[in-house]
């Protein structure tokens, strides 16, 4: 029997289960520039999945406010489009 190019399963890498969101968030820049606003797509402990109204050129560090007015120090992970991928800093 021949495995088709794309029959296996992806393996989940990440460190902690993420929970898929559709909230809106604020991303406060350190060099004094307006904030950003944008939506949670998913989150976890770890990180979260940020989508943006349009590209932006995302510093390397920022903060994230959720909706609940919760603060995270973040770190940019990777950027695809107005997609982002951040980490969360420890405080």
């Amino acid at each position: 029997m021949v495995l088709g190019r794309f029959s296996r399963k992806a393996v989940e890498q990440r460190k902690s289960p993420r929970e898929g969101r559709d909230d809106i968030i604020r991303l406060e820049l350190k060099d004094g520039s307006p904030s950003v606003c944008g939506r949670l797509r998913d989150l976890s402990a770890t990180g979260a999945q940020l989508s943006l109204p349009t590209r932006y050129n995302m510093p390397a560090r920022f903060a994230l406010v959720l909706s609940s007015n919760t603060r995270r120090s973040c770190r940019l992970v990777w950027q695809s489009g107005q997609r982002i991928g951040v980490e969360f800093l420890s405080v």
